[in-house]
């Protein structure tokens, strides 16, 4: 899988750019990875509140 990086098409420094890029994108689509570490800045007992995949999800619009 390639990742493409998206630290110039999402405006977020670390530790807030939450995503580690931008796998694919089309016309109508755009799929982004982000990889949970232990730095990740929401991680807790192993797991991210829901709510946090808003900014995931807005995150990879910016970068499309």
């Amino acid at each position: 899988m390639t990742v493409l990086n998206i630290e110039h098409l999402v405006p977020h420094k670390p530790p807030m750019r939450l995503l580690d890029g931008l796998t694919s994108y089309d016309e109508k689509t755009a799929t982004c990875v982000v990889k949970l570490t232990h730095a990740s800045p929401f991680l807790r007992a192993g797991r991210v509140p829901a709510v946090v995949a808003m900014e995931y999800m807005a995150q990879c619009v910016a970068a499309y």
